[in-house]
């Protein structure tokens, strides 16, 4: 989603209007992955565990769950979902792991969908592409 923003603000910036239907707001800034990735893993855990008062009082997860269609389909899948990830130092893990994976070849987010899909052994019902 951040990557969408991104592309909509260089478009904007180019022609010089503001951007239209920012997925988010001045006050989500740091719920943006080009800032979230940035933090350290006790900073990273607490965007994600507990509400910031800065941010209309949620949490990544909460805002992400928030978004609606607008967002695109990544929010859809979202708005069920439960934040799991027990430490600090798993989610930073996480997050420098996601962060390494090559994004320019589309087909990299399929493989990765299916990969976690045959990892849940859940491929089955979910489906697959």
């Amino acid at each position: 989603m951040d990557e969408r923003q991104l592309l909509e603000e260089k478009k904007a910036n180019l022609i010089g209007n503001p951007v239209k239907n920012a997925i988010y707001a001045d006050a989500h800034k740091k719920f943006r992955w080009h800032t979230l990735k940035n933090n350290d893993p006790e900073t990273l855990f607490a965007l994600f565990t507990h509400p910031q008062t800065d941010c209309d009082n949620l949490t990544v997860f909460e805002h992400m769950k928030q978004l609606g269609s607008d967002a695109g389909v990544f929010a859809q899948f979202m708005k069920g979902a439960t934040f799991m990830i027990p430490t600090p130092k798993l989610l930073d893990q996480v997050v420098q792991m996601i962060d390494k994976i090559q994004m320019d070849d589309r087909d990299t987010k399929g493989d990765l969908y299916e990969y976690l899909l045959s990892k849940i052994a859940t491929a089955g019902t979910n489906g697959q592409f």
